[in-house]
């Protein structure tokens, strides 16, 4: 006798039914990796709005005068602002015409010279003064400006690029 019970069932996983299970497990694999590509890219594009945010922000907080320091000849004025590059530049926040500068940046925010190797990012910034605006109508000289950032990578030129706008107000506008 081999002591096995004649009734008993022998139990098993077939050949096909592994086959099977080993295929679509492969399928889901694939299907993983390919998503993988994607989930990379919108990452990395997901950061750099993050930082190219952070230092349009920068900018932003660079051209805010400081009323405290007016007088000191290092700190912004109520119509000029910082722009903080390798070397400081004065920037007029009321300019009668369009304001325009450049400033490269590092993956860390930093300002850094043209052509670093840790450039990353350039930010053209504009300044051009409001005259007039559909919810308020006519307004005077030297009252408000917008503020345009935008911001590409360096290594993709012609990139669409993130843009930051924003009015300036005088902090200590004339009556």
């Amino acid at each position: 006798m081999n002591g096995r019970c004649p009734n008993a069932r022998q139990s098993a996983f077939s050949l096909v039914e592994i086959v099977l299970a080993l295929g679509i497990f492969a399928f889901c694999i694939v299907v993983i990796i390919g998503l993988l590509g994607t989930v990379m890219n919108s990452s990395k594009e997901s950061w750099m709005e993050t930082r190219a945010a952070h230092i349009a922000r920068q900018i932003t907080d660079d051209l805010t005068p400081d009323p405290a320091n007016t007088n000191s000849t290092t700190q912004a004025t109520a119509d000029m602002g910082l722009l903080m590059t390798p070397s400081v530049v004065q920037v007029p926040l009321f300019p009668a015409n369009t304001y325009t500068n450049s400033a490269i940046y590092s993956d860390a925010g930093v300002p850094v010279e043209t052509g670093a190797t840790n450039a990353l990012f350039k930010a053209d910034i504009k300044i051009f003064p409001v005259t007039v605006d559909t919810n308020i109508g006519t307004i005077p000289a030297r009252k408000l400006s917008q503020l345009q950032i935008d911001i590409r990578p360096v290594s993709q030129p012609s990139a669409s690029p993130f843009r930051f706008v924003s009015r300036i107000t005088p902090s200590m506008a004339e009556p």
